[in-house]
């Protein structure tokens, strides 16, 4: 068969990322240096971190 025949267009499926990852939630000190005794506030580099992999899940597995 020759490429001048055309090409479907793939479908889109949720791949096993989709299936297996979720938005992960994160919890933000209100203020910088804020005495955190329970340890319930995640570092900045952490919070950081997840903006990035909520943004890509959301781009990859089509959530808005």
């Amino acid at each position: 068969m020759t490429s001048a025949c055309g090409q479907r267009e793939t479908l889109r499926i949720a791949s096993d990322f989709c299936l297996n990852d979720r938005e992960v939630k994160y919890s933000v000190a209100a203020e910088p240096g804020q005495d955190d005794p329970g340890n319930q506030f995640d570092t900045d580099e952490t919070v950081k971190d997840l903006i990035e992999h909520n943004a890509v899940w959301r781009r990859l597995c089509g959530k808005e």
